[in-house]
């Protein structure tokens, strides 16, 4: 995910928990006109901005999923090639030979790269 992905996925999740407790508030002093006070608790405050979170994040982990079914992770790669060591992916991943991108800390390979060559290594 991208910089201005983050930016734009955190307005998204601040605009959320905003609405969430508006509606919270107008619910609560319809419930209780004459308090003053708005009677919700810490465990009801963090509930609330799990929720609004979570509704936020689902889809784009849905996406997320669908966009890397392309890609394989290093373990994947190494078990798919039968490869003992990590040197030899990333050496390879060096030399050009194995196309990768970044997500976060993890490198993910292109599938159709990683299975051309374990096609090319059977026949040879």
């Amino acid at each position: 995910m991208t910089a201005q992905q983050n930016d734009a996925l955190l307005k998204v999740v601040q605009m959320l928990i905003r609405q969430e407790l508006r509606k919270l508030l107008i619910e609560s002093a319809i419930a209780n006109p004459v308090s003053s006070e708005v009677p919700i608790t810490r465990e009801e405050m963090v509930d609330l901005m799990k929720k609004s979170i979570q509704q936020v994040l689902s889809p784009m982990d849905e996406d997320i999923g669908k966009e890397e079914a392309g890609y394989m992770t290093t373990d994947e790669v190494m078990e798919h090639l039968r490869i003992k060591s990590r040197t030899t992916i990333y050496k390879y991943r060096s030399a050009g030979i194995l196309p990768y991108k970044k997500r976060g800390r993890s490198l993910l390979f292109e599938r159709d790269a990683v299975e051309s060559m374990a096609r090319d290594v059977q026949i040879n």
